[in-house]
């Protein structure tokens, strides 16, 4: 007595992308994955996005023995939140996902060094970060919780097709350790940091002769 044994190909199992949440102007991973591994010869996988603002290439390969490929899928700075469809089809069988990308937004206010030796000759940067690429130029307003500590400037202008910017820091002589709030906002959204400032420390003196 004998059956016969019918072996399927391969086929699409699942289609990913990471993350799902994205600022416009940043790029994300794709990934597809297959019910088993792909043929001597390899499997061409086809793509696609419904949105011109998340870039997908047209195919994918997965290599012979494989059972999954990653893909970039490039997004371009958006003035308001998107919703791309991503898809991929090989055969009569298809798949989709959905990337959501968003507007630039304020995602972090750093200062580096820190801590800080207040009054010191070290030269102090601040950084803000956004979640993605601006369309149009954006001013963040700037404070210090004790400008008499650290003083920023009262704002910061940051350029369309920037996702990021500097400023100066100035910090001043303290007697005892401080923390210093630094806060960065622009209409409602609002990040903050804080700052340690130390005092100089005397570790050794030395009289000759």
């Amino acid at each position: 007595m004998s059956a016969a044994l019918t072996v399927q190909p391969p086929t699409l199992v699942r289609l990913t992308v990471s993350p799902t949440f994205v600022g416009g102007g940043n790029s994300v991973t794709g990934s597809v994955r297959m019910t088993g591994v792909a043929p001597a010869g390899g499997l061409v996988i086809s793509l696609g996005s419904t949105s011109a603002s998340a870039k997908t290439p047209t195919t994918v390969s997965i290599p012979a023995g494989s059972i999954l490929a990653n893909f970039t899928i490039a997004t371009t700075p958006v003035t308001t939140q998107i919703v791309a469809t991503i898809s991929t089809s090989i055969g009569a069988t298809a798949l989709t996902t959905t990337l959501t990308i968003q507007p630039a937004s304020l995602e972090s206010v750093s200062v580096l060094p820190s801590p800080i030796v207040g009054g010191s000759m070290a030269t102090v940067t601040g950084t803000i970060s956004l979640s993605g690429v601006l369309t149009s130029g954006r001013v963040v307003s700037l404070t210090s919780s004790n400008p008499r500590v650290i003083a920023v400037p009262a704002s910061v202008k940051l350029p369309s097709g920037s996702e990021a910017a500097t400023f100066a820091v100035t910090h001043f002589m303290v007697k005892t350790p401080q923390t210093v709030t630094i806060i960065a906002s622009s209409g409602w959204e609002t990040v903050i940091t804080t700052v340690a400032v130390n005092p100089f420390e005397v570790k050794s003196l030395t009289i000759s002769p």
